[in-house]
């Protein structure tokens, strides 16, 4: 059975990403600079989008970073090595003799980067030769939605990638068994999918593996008893947006961008957590495709507004994401005390 909704499809139990309600855009939309804006202004109100938004997208912090130069189309591509054997008797050498050697064997993963954004409309009684307060007001609205759109692009490649391992709270077998008293994060639990990034050597991201996940199941972790002796040694620092401290090796961070689903089978909230190892997914930086601000001000459009009585403010910004190595990511299922079945986003289980 197949549930689908605007930005998953779920079959066999398997989350996958259907990213064609995101705000695309076609690529004949918005291609010309705002007009009657003092550069100035749309200077000011660029930085204001990108400061509002940036603070919050956690997923963003701990991506690969690759750049695509203006000019040089839409993919890219993303190399790594296998590893190599390493059965000791395969190697032992024998006087006198010169090995075969073995070739390296390279991947490569290629991305497609694509444009999302929104606008809204505005009356001709917002002012359009100074910085106006509504204006402001509605850049930061835009810059939330923004925020959210581009955190979650990331999100749903690390939850659609079928390689990438998912471990249950408490080692249910199926979601659907799940529930808030018996199936919640526990610092055991974090223990043993830390230990599953350290057997396959997994390079840790300072020192520890980030651990993102919902506030509500942050909220559990830190009631976990646990958690609070533990705590008692712990000294934590503002790292980074979301961070909630160290444990076993793992660093919190939480984030209410973390996905939310509800189960069909027991109707409860089924949160999804990532813990993530140094390399393990990377993001496209498209040179000029950056967040920004696009303005369209009141009588700008010609014919089409013919009273001069209508513009528009709105963002753009092109994302890739793509997972490079699946050994290096757990996506972890837990319940949680909140149960906020009414903030899932989909519905798993049939």
């Amino acid at each position: 059975m197949i549930i689908k909704n605007a930005i998953f499809e779920i079959e066999a139990g398997k989350i996958r990403f259907n990213p064609r309600n995101l705000f695309v855009f076609d690529e004949q939309i918005m291609t010309t600079e705002s007009s009657g804006i003092a550069p100035e202004f749309k200077t000011y109100y660029d930085k204001r989008l990108i400061r509002k938004a940036s603070p919050n997208l956690v997923f963003a912090q701990f991506a690969v970073k690759k750049p695509l130069p203006a000019g040089q189309g839409k993919s890219v591509e993303f190399r790594g090595f296998r590893d190599l054997d390493t059965t000791p008797e395969k190697y032992e050498l024998t006087e006198g003799v010169t090995p075969d050697g073995e070739a390296v064997d390279m991947y490569t993963i290629t991305v497609t980067v694509k444009q999302y954004g929104n606008y809204v409309r505005i009356a001709d009684m917002v002012k359009t030769t100074a910085i106006d307060p509504m204006v402001n007001e509605t850049v930061d609205l835009l810059a939330g939605q923004a925020n959210i759109v581009l955190d979650k692009l990331i999100r749903n490649s690390l939850l659609a990638d079928d390689e990438v391992e998912e471990y249950l709270a408490n080692n249910a077998d199926d979601t659907g068994d799940m529930t808030p008293e018996a199936h919640k994060i526990s610092v055991a639990d974090v223990r043993k999918i830390v230990a599953f990034l350290k057997r396959v050597n997994a390079p840790k991201i300072d020192g520890a593996y980030p651990l993102i996940l919902h506030t509500d199941v942050a909220s559990d972790l830190t009631a976990d008893e646990e958690y609070k002796e533990l705590y008692k040694y712990l000294k934590p620092q503002n790292l980074a947006n979301g961070y909630v401290g160290d444990v076993v090796g793992a660093r919190i961070y939480e984030s209410t961008n973390a996905l939310i689903a509800k189960d069909a089978t027991s109707n409860r909230a089924i949160y999804y957590a990532h813990l993530v190892g140094q390399g393990s997914y990377g993001c496209v930086n498209l040179e000029g495709g950056g967040l920004r601000t696009i303005i369209k001000q009141v009588g700008s459009s010609g014919a089409a507004d013919p009273l001069e009585q209508k513009g528009t403010i709105g963002w753009k910004a092109a994302s890739a994401t793509c997972v490079l190595i699946p050994a290096y990511l757990i996506n972890y299922a837990s319940c949680s005390s909140l149960n906020a079945v009414e903030d899932a986003e989909i519905t798993i289980g049939a």
